[in-house]
């Protein structure tokens, strides 16, 4: 794996026990001064210190979440990449997405020097139909979740409540005329969808 850091980017090798059971893993910035690893286990996150010298590589185990349910799709919010290097303090989230359809967010916490699991947007629809492969996409503080054919759902992270209640607001909507949702990005206030057929724009 590689993670980019002040000195440029470092190339690493460790391994992590037990191997089964890895269905995504990310190089992020969770805590600050420091390099992790995030595996997403399904049914558990979990988080690892990159550390090491010229002799070899070593991760420490940092924390693990429990799913509520099934962990489908894990992406990292970058704030880290937003700002400069020498912010010592700016730290990136892990969202995750279940197969319940509820939203979950990871931080750190400076009061408290700890990483966190807080809040949660049930972003369930009645009488849905699943996607063939989640989607789950951070840019700039919001999560773009295909929730079913056709449906995708905007969530800004940045208000995830801090007591671990439901996200009741800042939810937006958005529905793809063709169902065959492949992917999508954010640009400004301009959504773009790629369908099997074609592309599409949406302004929110």
């Amino acid at each position: 794996a590689q993670v980019e850091g002040a000195k440029g980017m470092m190339f690493f090798h460790a391994t992590v026990q037990p191997g089964e059971a890895i269905y995504q893993t990310w190089t992020c910035i969770l805590v600050p001064n420091a390099h992790h690893l995030v595996i997403n286990r399904g049914n558990r996150i979990e988080a690892y210190t990159i550390g090491g010298n010229d002799s070899g590589t070593k991760l420490s185990h940092l924390a693990t979440f429990t799913v509520p349910g099934w962990a489908t799709a894990m992406e990292i919010d970058r704030s880290a990449d937003e700002v400069s290097m020498s912010d010592e303090q700016s730290v990136d989230s892990v969202v995750f997405l279940t197969k319940a359809n509820r939203l979950f967010c990871i931080q750190y916490n400076a009061q408290t020097n700890q990483l966190e699991m807080i809040g949660q947007a049930d972003l369930s629809e009645a009488a849905s139909r699943p996607p063939k492969r989640p989607l789950l996409f951070i840019r700039d503080g919001i999560a773009i979740c295909h929730m079913s054919m056709g449906l995708l759902k905007l969530v800004n992270v940045q208000n995830f409540p801090k007591t671990g209640r439901h996200l009741t607001k800042a939810v937006t909507v958005v529905r793809i005329s063709d169902l065959s949702i492949q992917d999508a990005a954010l640009c400004g206030n301009r959504l773009l969808v790629l369908t099997r057929r074609a592309s599409q724009e949406t302004v929110i």
